[in-house]
């Protein structure tokens, strides 16, 4: 997937000219003036529009790319209903679903569970039991599960269900 901004625009924008996606649009068509002094000025108009809205904080610009790798830190966290953009496609083009690393740390929890420091710094619970420890350097890769869970998927071990403690 190409690395692109996401422009996000708040309902309240929608209702006015001066910040309306339509400036973007604008934007753009300003493309098809044919004299270039009278491109020019439309560019302008145009950049000023949007120069105008992100001043006043009624529209923002985020990068794809930290908006995946924010998500991809709070994977496993709880977070508020509707995600970041409110749920809509926005937030299904950048949602994380798995994440792969390797298990740097490997501790003992309470009845066959193994409290597991990955080699990103967050730290998982196996919640089914396992006869053995988890092997540190392993590969680790966690799913999110249809019903909000997590599976963790260990190297030579049998796939887990695991939640995130921090």
């Amino acid at each position: 997937m190409p690395s692109m901004p996401l422009l996000l625009l708040s309902a309240a924008i929608a209702q006015t000219p001066a910040a309306s996606a339509d400036s973007v649009d604008r934007l753009v068509t300003c493309r098809a003036v044919p004299d270039s002094s009278e491109r020019l000025a439309c560019f302008d108009r145009a950049v000023d529009r949007i120069a105008a809205a992100r001043r006043s904080g009624e529209m923002i610009v985020l990068d794809r790319t930290k908006v995946v790798e924010r998500k991809r830190k709070g994977f496993g966290l709880a977070q508020a209903p509707g995600d970041m953009f409110g749920g809509g496609p926005e937030d299904a083009e950048t949602e994380v679903r798995t994440l792969t690393t390797t298990v740097a740390v490997v501790q003992p929890a309470a009845y066959g569970r193994y409290n597991l420091q990955l080699g990103n710094g967050m730290v998982w619970q196996t919640l089914d039991l396992m006869p053995f420890a988890p092997r540190t350097g392993a590969a680790i890769t966690l799913r999110k599960t249809p019903f909000g869970g997590f599976r963790a998927h260990i190297e030579g071990e049998k796939p887990v269900l695991a939640k995130r403690m921090r």
